[in-house]
Formats: C-alpha cells, structure tokens, sequence
C-alpha cells in the first residue's frame, strides 16, 4: 500500500463519523391535508376573531327580528292611513328602529362572513369550522324563533316582517348547509381520500364494515394455501 493511500485511509478512520451508520433522511411527505391543518396557524387570531363576531352579528339580528312582530301584526288593514305608505310606516310600525338595527346586524355579518369565505376559500378545513358551520347554525336557530313567535305570540298569523324574517333565515340556512356538505364531504372528503393513499392508509378511507372485511380478507389464509398443506401432511 503507498504511503498516499495509507494516509487516507487513517484520515477517514479518524474522522468524527467513523463507525457511525450513514443517515439517510427522506423528504417528509406533506400532503393538501396536512398544508391545510398546518395553515391554520398561520390564519391570524384578528381574522378568527372577526369571523366569530360576524356569525354572531348574523345570529343577533335573527334573534331581534321577532321582536319586530308585534307591532305590525296588530295593524287595523281597513284604516284611512294605510293608503299612504309613509304615514302607515311612521304611525304603525312602532319598532321601526329595532327593525333596523336587526338588518343592519344581519347585513354586516353576512357581509363579513362572505368576505373572509373569499379570503380563506381555499383552506377546507377552516371555512367549514369558522363560516359554514355556525352559519348553518344560526339560521336554524333563527328560523325556529320566528316560527316559535309567530305560533304563540302572533296567534299563527303571517305578518310581512315575519314572512320575510322566515325567507332571510331559510336562505341562511340553506346556502351555508349546503356549501357545507359540499365542502365536507365532496372537497375535503376527497382531499382526506388522497392523503390516505399518499401515507398508505387505503382502510381510512373505508366504513366501519368495509374496514372489518378487509382485515378479514388478510388475516384469513388463501384456499389453495390450506389445500397444498393438507396435501402435503
């Protein structure tokens, strides 16, 4: 052995790393799933904060609007005011300002509610938890005080306000409901289906009973297994 070669075979016997088992480290796999609940850090505590002040603006304004009932219910429709619309408004609606403060609240959070959808359209997970839930939410519980009120206190009579109160709420209702069975269980559904299958965990994707088959299927041995074994004793 030269005296070249010698030196560097005790220059790498004496190196720090001598002995040790080479590492080889592999890129973590970071899947759509896993960027969405790692971004929900990153969505700042001001806009979580908004969001919920605006699903309970919109909840608010649901809550106050039966107040509005009372006063436009007990309109007489056959006297001399009511063929002037502004004098019927000033003269019978005598909760004129709490009706305009519950569509103001109701404006603004469904203005909010919309504006931070857009924002974060893109991240499932948090749009489904911070929007399309609590607005689902609320409009169910608005829409049950409004058909509550008109069944007890306005005696199941109809009024303008109370039918429109009734068409807001459903509305509600049903456009967050249904953004959110979209979104959960087509959109982020199939965003968990292809995390799965980029981890290995194809049974996640399963049912109960699928899954329970499926471990059947490969802790049973196979037919022709059990044949040879047999034949072979």
């Amino acid at each position: 052995m030269s005296y070249h070669l010698r030196r560097e075979v005790a220059s790498v016997r004496e190196g720090p790393n001598y002995g040790r088992p080479s590492i080889h480290r592999q890129a973590s796999t970071n899947t759509r799933y896993m960027q969405m609940l790692l971004d929900l850090d990153s969505v700042p505590s001001w806009h979580n904060l908004l969001v919920a002040l605006c699903a309970w603006l919109l909840l608010a304004g649901f809550v106050i609007f039966p107040g509005t009932f009372t006063s436009i219910q007990n309109i007489d429709e056959q006297g001399d005011g009511i063929g002037n619309i502004e004098r019927w408004i000033l003269h019978h609606v005598k909760n004129l300002p709490l009706l305009v403060v519950a569509g103001v609240c109701c404006g603004l959070g469904a203005i909010g509610m919309v504006a931070f959808w857009i924002r974060w359209h893109s991240n499932y997970v948090w749009v489904c938890n911070r929007v399309f839930l609590p607005g689902t939410l609320h409009g169910i519980a608005g829409l049950l005080s409004t058909i509550v009120n008109v069944y007890t206190a306005q005696h199941k009579q109809w009024s303008i306000t109370a039918r429109v109160s009734a068409i807001v709420e459903g509305a509600c209702l049903g456009a967050c409901g249904l953004l959110f069975l979209f979104y959960s269980y087509w959109l982020l559904d199939g965003v968990k289906r292809h995390h799965h299958r980029e981890l290995g965990f194809d049974n996640e994707d399963l049912g109960p009973f699928k899954k329970m088959k499926a471990r059947a299927r490969q802790a049973s041995p196979e037919p022709g297994r059990i044949v040879s074994d047999h034949t072979r004793a």
